[in-house]
């Protein structure tokens, strides 16, 4: 009679336990599959900011190659007239032989531009959701890198329309520092040592 009694309560005691124990043992799995995937998200995030990094890196080394082929200066200038010329053509068949070739290095330059920004413009999507993620301080890590990109191009403004008037001074020969990879009198590129800044900082 004892047992009859007491079988009901310690059946819903276990059941009830059961429930309980299935419940935790849910709800730790899905905090670890949480923390997993919240962990997916910054490492793929992490990857993406840095391969942005590294994009603006190589656009940046390619536009201070000094080495400028007439194929690529051919193809900046029918990039620039709207694919109109032949590749053999001048831009202006009034201008000099001079004159045509400044024109072509100017739209090379153009080009080249326009893949640091392009790869700008890439690398700050990735540092906006790194922003949401980690705070203002992932944006400033980046700031180091952009400051350069902003540096370079105005060097190879500088270095462009000191070329045009021939000129010759200290101002042409300090944009040049920065406009090509011209290592200083302890042979160090002060440049290029700047924009692994960023690099070492996000690693």
């Amino acid at each position: 009679m004892e047992w009859a009694r007491v079988l009901p309560v310690v059946k819903d005691f276990v059941v009830t336990l059961a429930a309980v124990g299935g419940f935790v043992i849910a709800l730790l799995g899905l905090n670890a599959w949480r923390r997993k995937l919240v962990g997916e998200v910054r490492w793929d995030l992490a990857r993406r900011l840095l391969r942005g990094v590294y994009a603006v890196r190589d656009a940046i080394h390619s536009m201070r190659t000094p080495f400028m082929s007439s194929g690529e200066m051919a193809a900046a200038q029918q990039h620039r007239a709207g694919g109109k010329l032949a590749s053999d053509e001048p831009a202006n068949l009034n201008s000099t032989q001079e004159e045509a070739q400044r024109s072509a290095t100017v739209a090379a330059y153009e080009d080249r531009w326009a893949a640091v920004v392009k790869a700008l413009s890439e690398l700050s999507v990735a540092a906006l959701e790194a922003e949401v993620l980690w705070g203002r301080e992932a944006q400033k890590c980046l700031e180091p890198l952009r400051s350069c990109a902003r540096e370079l191009y105005g060097n190879v403004a500088v270095y462009l329309r000191l070329q045009a008037r021939g000129d010759s001074s200290n101002a042409l020969s300090k944009s040049e520092q920065i406009v090509f990879p011209i290592p200083d009198d302890q042979g160090v590129d002060r440049f290029a040592a700047r924009l692994r800044t960023p690099m070492v900082a996000l690693q």
